[in-house]
């Protein structure tokens, strides 16, 4: 099989997208961010990278907190639309409706099927993007996302992005049980 190189370029797929809210003196934003992950755990810590041309790269530093919230397919132009407009210039707090949990100061998203509470743990410059660390201090799940007792990824339906293509998808199908497929395999290998 022939490859090609592609010089160092970032090719993480699916990259999931989140929507990151924050506040800043009294002011609600809301961020979609498209690089975002966990990292470890316990605690558990999530990542999320901002850009520099992002008004909430200026605000985040000076926030105790953010929020880290997973719409679902039913949100995607609302999610679109808050990556694309600046709040230096958009007020985007009315395009979600705003809940708070246990943080003070930290905006989470009532639409979105997931919303998490994150306490910022560090923030660290690279490039032109903030990589802001955080420690999940709270997670809030719609009750329809529940099958028995687990969270159902296709009842949260997650936007997933593809950056190479700028295309936003949806999770597809079941391939066979985590953590049990190798089994046969490393049997094979004993």
């Amino acid at each position: 099989m022939s490859k090609r190189t592609c010089g160092a370029t970032a090719l993480l797929f699916p990259l999931p997208t989140v929507i990151v809210g924050t506040e800043v003196r009294g002011q609600v934003n809301y961020l979609t961010v498209g690089y975002c992950g966990m990292i470890g755990g316990p605690p558990s810590t999530i990542a999320v990278s901002i850009g520099c041309q992002s008004a909430t790269y200026e605000w985040i530093e000076s926030c105790a907190g953010f929020s880290v919230n997973i719409p679902s397919s039913e949100q995607v132009v609302q999610t679109d639309y808050v990556g694309i407009v600046s709040a230096r210039e958009t007020d985007k707090s009315g395009v979600f409706t705003t809940f708070y949990g246990e943080m003070e100061g930290v905006p989470l998203i009532e639409e979105c099927p997931v919303s998490m509470e994150c306490r910022m743990v560090q923030v660290i410059r690279l490039g032109d993007m903030l990589a802001c660390l955080g420690e999940i201090v709270q997670t809030h799940v719609d009750e329809e996302c529940f099958v028995g007792g687990d969270i159902a990824i296709s009842r949260v339906d997650p936007v997933i992005l593809s950056p190479t293509e700028a295309e936003y998808l949806r999770v597809g199908e079941v391939i066979g049980p985590a953590y049990e497929m190798g089994e046969s395999l490393r049997r094979s290998y004993e």
